[in-house]
């Protein structure tokens, strides 16, 4: 398939690691500007990413004014005045099943929702991991007592294990439901096996009456290859994984030497 590029009207981008470089909470400058000129030029522009809202680092909600925000993974979209339009909620007698057993090995566990995470098990525990040096106690809401809050109003979107992945590698099987992705050295996400960014990105294509024809995916993590496969156009970051390059259509620099900027304009879309 020959790409044209007025064909491309919506960009996808991850956000650790491709718009955010690790352990910083603002975007490179030049990536900032290329993004306000791609929008200016009439292309669409959204993130897909494994966080909830509210964990969206501030400075990337604020500048990129985003169309639309594909959170936790694909279970979670939102439109640019931040509204949920699609979620898709985890069946809570998994989450039973799930908290059953992190309180048997002493994992923190915490749900996703929306826009927060609610910790069922071990609070401080779960802080002093989630928190990495930032102050996020006014997002996670302590649910420990009454371990109840899935079971009402607020559903659960996603589950993060304050566990790495050998502890858990007995009980996979156990939950063929979920998948299971590791997060740094002491985390784990837990999704539903059947939900993910590409069918997020999917059901924004069915709003606006677009195709995977229509769309660049920039990435740089494993957890990207599979919307990079979908999209008419991949883009790796130089800082990206060897899986991820592998998949792509173009390597740009890394996230904190202009590569944003570089890739966009490498296909002339600014």
């Amino acid at each position: 398939m020959v790409i044209k590029m007025k064909d491309i009207k919506l960009v996808i981008f991850d956000i650790d690691g491709t718009l955010l470089d690790a352990g910083k909470d603002r975007i490179e400058d030049s990536a900032v500007e290329a993004i306000h000129q791609l929008k200016t030029n009439g292309v669409m522009v959204g993130v897909a990413t494994g966080r909830s809202m509210d964990f969206i680092k501030a400075h990337v909600k604020e500048v990129l004014d985003c169309d639309y925000y594909v959170t936790i993974n694909g279970h979670c979209t939102l439109d640019r005045h931040k509204e949920v339009i699609i979620q898709h909620p985890i069946e809570t007698s998994s989450v039973t099943r799930l908290l059953r057993l992190s309180e048997t090995l002493n994992i923190p566990m915490g749900l996703k929702t929306a826009h927060q995470m609610v910790v069922l098990n071990d609070y401080q525990g779960f802080y002093d991991h989630y928190s990495q040096g930032f102050d996020v106690r006014h997002l996670l809401l302590d649910n420990t007592v009454e371990k109840d809050y899935y079971l009402k109003d607020t559903p659960a979107l996603g589950i993060f294990l304050i566990a790495n992945v050998a502890k858990m590698d007995p009980y996979r099987n156990d939950f063929p439901e979920f998948k299971f992705i590791g997060a740094g050295s002491h985390g784990m996400d837990v999704f539903r096996s059947d939900i993910n960014k590409t069918k997020g990105i999917e059901e924004v294509l069915n709003l606006v009456g677009l195709t995977w024809d229509n769309v660049m995916v920039v990435g740089d993590g494993d957890n990207d290859i599979e919307m990079m496969k979908k999209a008419a156009l991949a883009i790796a970051m130089g800082n990206g994984t060897a899986a991820c390059k592998a998949v792509s259509d173009y390597v740009t620099g890394d996230v904190d030497a202009g590569g944003i900027a570089q890739a966009l304009k490498h296909f002339e879309l600014i």
